[in-house]
């Protein structure tokens, strides 16, 4: 007997909390391989940490990262997600920046 009252999620909700668990984890590896490096991974390099073999795979997490704010797009290059810019600190590893006055 179903609980009517009771929601049923679904697979629409459970696609939907995968896609944002794994935004946050490729958000947290540009963030990471950008303070390592020093520049931003490639989409190939993200779609192989997050398991992927293909490239195009990788791209919707992407693309919900910068909808949740956490990497911005930097056009059409060939390492265009990166780390949001932050008032007064390094963009690369988060540092705080020094005055130049």
């Amino acid at each position: 007997m179903v609980d009517e009252a009771r929601p049923v999620y679904g697979a629409a909700f459970a696609s939907r909390r995968w896609g944002t668990y794994q935004a946050r984890r490729a958000a947290e590896f540009v963030r990471s391989h950008q303070r390592r490096h020093g520049i931003p991974p490639t989409v190939k390099e993200v779609s192989m940490a997050l398991g992927y073999k293909e490239r195009s795979r990788a791209q919707p997490h992407l693309v919900r990262a910068v909808n949740m704010g956490l990497l911005e797009h930097a056009g059409h290059f060939s390492r265009p997600y990166r780390i949001p810019a932050v008032a007064g600190r390094c963009a690369c590893c988060g540092a705080p920046l020094e005055d130049a006055s």
